[in-house]
């Protein structure tokens, strides 16, 4: 890795750790507790949704995704109801995947 590369991903990471100071945005432990009661409420389409928007080409970046898929999945009170949110994040992800090769092909 070159140093252009080093020095973007350092860059990136200090932007949004600005923006996330920036925005006022709730800590970990608070964010936890915010996704479990959507989980709660919503079921699977916050997965759905949530896999979706983690997936897609810069978005993710800024979407915390992944603590709901982690939470959404650790949360299913039984192995079908496991079952049911692995595919609902599957899906929501081959969708955002396949925006990402639509945008690289022809974007």
């Amino acid at each position: 890795m070159g140093i252009k590369s080093a020095l973007f991903w350092f860059g990136l990471v200090l932007v949004l750790a600005l923006l996330w100071k920036l925005f006022d945005l709730p800590p970990e432990t608070e964010m936890i507790g915010i996704v479990s009661s959507w989980i709660e409420a919503y079921g699977l389409w916050v997965l759905l949704v949530g896999s979706f928007l983690e997936s897609l080409l810069f978005v993710g970046l800024y979407f915390p995704g992944s603590l709901i898929i982690f939470l959404g999945v650790g949360l299913a009170p039984d192995s079908v109801a496991a079952l049911c949110s692995v595919g609902a994040v599957s899906v929501g992800m081959l969708g955002a995947y396949s925006i990402n090769y639509l945008l690289g092909r022809y974007g």
